[in-house]
């Protein structure tokens, strides 16, 4: 059990094409996480309720397109009173909550200045990598601490994603140093790759006087990115439910199996992991309560 449960508000940011993942996102929370308090910032507002412990803000009229997805946002927060803000987008699924992990990262932010972001998810261990290495692979980060059956992490300041919009904790200091105005979530990252060039980054911008935190064998957070695509130029085709860095056959677990099914009678996707018709059409009401 967990003493200093630090908690940062978490913020999950939608737009209008992509507020049809809701449902499935916040049914997921409440299913693994479920007592913790969420802002949803969006621009239309869906006709059905959602449970107690979720709110959606309405931005007003979404105008300008990915070029102004920040602007909004930073407007909205900025008369926000948070030291630290935990932030993803909605189709950010979750498929897991260590709470031991958790409250161990938070409460890191919490008490060292210099951490500017906690990487909830897998990613910086997967991800990673040294920008242009002199050799042929660099792991970006180092380990800082092992526990019994995970490491505490740092990402070197030559790493590459230090920035990302995976779920993650920023310092209110970070985080508004990088959600400029009118910039993309893309550009939020501050970085590009050559397609099937994983490792080949160009960095936009550097934030070396921060130190960016994750861990490495286990993790906060258990995720899915739901849309994987590029630009989201797919959200008509099937799903991506396997857990971010997670491969059928392998390291993945039945249990994602389950929760499939759980989605599909709740009405959420259909037999080919498609977002439903009732989701598309942004109607309810929907069934939020977990599938015994």
């Amino acid at each position: 059990m967990v003493d200093n449960k630090y908690d940062p508000p978490l913020y999950v940011f939608t737009s209008n094409d992509y507020m049809r993942c809701l449902p499935i996102w916040v049914y997921c929370f409440n299913k693994f996480w479920g007592d913790k308090k969420v802002t949803i910032l969006g621009y239309d507002v869906p006709n059905y309720d959602f449970p107690d412990n979720i709110e959606y803000v309405s931005l007003g009229e979404q105008v300008g397109g990915p070029k102004n997805w920040s602007t909004p946002i930073r407007d909205y927060l900025m008369n926000i009173d948070f030291d630290h803000i935990q932030w993803c987008t909605e189709d950010s699924f979750l498929f897991g909550f260590n709470e031991e992990i958790y409250y161990y990262l938070t409460n890191k932010i919490k008490n060292d200045p210099k951490i500017g972001r906690v990487a909830l998810t897998n990613d910086p261990e997967h991800s990673s990598r040294v920008v242009n290495p002199p050799k042929k692979v660099e792991y970006g980060f180092t380990t800082v601490m092992g526990m019994n059956d995970w490491e505490l992490i740092k990402l070197k300041k030559e790493g590459s994603f230090r920035s990302s919009g995976t779920w993650s904790i920023f310092s209110r200091s970070l985080f508004f140093e990088l959600m400029r105005p009118n910039i993309s979530p893309w550009e939020f990252e501050g970085e590009t790759g050559k397609k099937g060039e994983p490792h080949n980054i160009t960095k936009h911008y550097d934030i070396p006087d921060w130190d960016i935190i994750a861990t490495k064998g286990k993790y906060a957070l258990r995720t899915c990115c739901g849309i994987r695509t590029s630009r989201g130029e797919q959200i008509n085709q099937p799903l991506h439910l396997i857990p971010i860095n997670e491969f059928p056959n392998s390291l993945r677990p039945a249990d994602d199996e389950q929760l499939i099914k759980e989605l599909r009678t709740k009405g959420f996707i259909d037999s080919d992991n498609r977002l439903s018709n009732d989701i598309f059409s942004k109607s309810g009401p929907f069934e939020f309560e977990e599938t015994k």
